[in-house]
């Protein structure tokens, strides 16, 4: 997917765990040269505690100035609490959108689909082509 750095983040920093800096460093060059981003999209599994690495990457989004959606992932396996602490959790870190979704119950799907669309016209353009391949569902 142009633009996305998601794999070769999960990539470089699981092939050498112990490399914090050189991992850091590679981070702030992509996130705070790309001028052309508007939105950053952080995955995290929601029924786990938010890590070490999903906090270090969500104050550097928040030093990018742009907008920031975290999107809490299997959500069908937690109960209204668990979703709550999950969302609250988040928001104690940053003042972001977040929202939970689950493949199974295809929840939410939608709603962030119309919330990237309203981002900016051009970016819900270049993003088209991923809804072509259906991975929402």
């Amino acid at each position: 997917m142009p633009g996305s750095a998601c794999s070769s983040w999960y990539y470089l920093r699981y092939i050498d765990p112990q490399n914090d800096k050189e991992f850091a460093k590679m981070m702030e060059g992509y996130l705070y040269e790309r001028e052309n981003a508007k939105l950053f999209v952080l995955l995290v599994d929601s029924r786990r505690d938010l890590s070490s690495d999903d906090i270090s990457c969500l104050k550097m989004l928040e030093k990018t100035n742009k907008e920031i959606v975290v999107v809490g992932t299997k959500c069908d396996k937690l109960n209204q609490s668990g979703k709550a602490k999950f969302k609250k959790n988040v928001k104690s870190l940053l003042t972001c959108k977040v929202y939970l979704t689950s493949v199974l119950k295809k929840e939410t799907m939608e709603d962030i689909t119309k919330y990237i669309d309203e981002i900016e016209g051009v970016l819900a353009h270049e993003l088209s082509h991923i809804r072509n391949y259906d991975i929402f569902r």
